[in-house]
């Protein structure tokens, strides 16, 4: 399929699926085999896994819809990033009804083989989902990151947005911020890789940590760092398109220091992250739109339940 073709199937996906509930049309979008990475244990496999899934999101939130904010999508894979909304009358991971509203941002990466979809790794922000309708205790939750006011630079079109040359550069300034940055805490590569008028959609704020210019880069990684001093940050899939490039990585850490408020536990946390970057023309990181499993990392600190099941 060609990347226009793996997006519309993907916003089928979206149309049908989760904003109409049409579950007969699975079978169209989905292969037989097809694999959830983020499926809880024991979970069914194809077409029934895929049905379970949403039909017991929809019965948390009946009216949940589905806004698609971006696709990227090179090879057999697009890259989603989407903005739920959801009124939560029904259980959800275990958790009665609280009949408030709310919005979540959700990024997954989607394998496509033979016009539909075969495997999927996703990153719902659940911890920001969760504290929404009330389910988690207060110190688990992290603040909102409100970037309403920000205005980033113009989109710069590539002058050919499938150049692999520019592409694989794209790809290994990405790849830096994982390197150079989380995982070694070099705070003058931070800087070269990051644009002057860098903008940051963190999905949580990390208090004073600023949200724009290279100061944002290195304020994340020294926080984070703090909170892990181990701390590594391994990518293993990349996806590039134009000026975006999408990244899936492994974080690895021991909360050894303060984290966000947080005092150190000595515990290991080991989850994963997926970001969309956007470059200018010289080959610097512009924009960013960040997640990572805060949910998982709350619970393996021991501030947030464990899981219940759900999705």
């Amino acid at each position: 399929m060609t990347s226009e073709q793996s997006k519309a199937l993907y916003t089928r996906f979206v149309d049908q699926v989760i904003n109409n509930g049409k579950y007969d049309e699975i079978p169209d979008l989905y292969t037989e085999d097809y694999v959830d990475h983020n499926s809880p244990p024991g979970a069914p496999g194809g077409f029934d896994g895929v049905r379970a899934v949403f039909q017991m999101f929809r019965g948390a939130f009946p009216d949940v819809h589905f806004d698609i904010d971006e696709m990227v999508a090179e090879g057999d894979r697009v890259a989603t990033r989407v903005t739920g909304h959801g009124t939560n009358t029904g259980s959800f991971m275990g958790m009665p009804p609280s009949g408030k509203e709310a919005t979540w941002a959700s990024k997954g990466i989607f394998r496509v083989a033979n016009g539909r979809i075969a495997e999927h790794w996703g990153m719902p922000d659940l911890l920001a989902l969760l504290g929404q309708i009330g389910a988690l205790p207060p110190e688990a939750i992290l603040p909102f990151a409100d970037t309403s006011g920000l205005t980033p630079r113009p989109d710069v079109p590539a002058a050919d947005p499938t150049d692999p040359a520019r592409l694989e550069r794209n790809k290994a300034v990405v790849r830096r911020v994982y390197d150079d940055g989380f995982s070694r805490g070099d705070m003058a590569a931070c800087a070269e890789i990051v644009a002057d008028d860098y903008v940051d959609h963190p999905p949580a704020r990390f208090f004073d940590v600023p949200l724009t210019g290279p100061e944002s880069l290195q304020g994340a990684v020294r926080v984070f760092r703090e909170g892990f001093p181990d701390l590594t940050d391994s990518v293993d899939q990349l996806i590039a398109e134009g000026n975006s490039v999408v990244a899936r990585s492994l974080w690895r850490g021991t909360h050894n220091g303060p984290f966000v408020g947080i005092p150190p536990t000595g515990k290991l946390v080991e989850i994963t992250g997926i970001n969309f970057f956007r470059l200018g023309s010289e080959g610097r990181i512009v924009e960013r739109f960040g997640s990572f499993d805060a949910l998982g990392m709350m619970q393996q600190i021991g501030l947030a339940p464990a899981p219940g099941g759900g999705h």
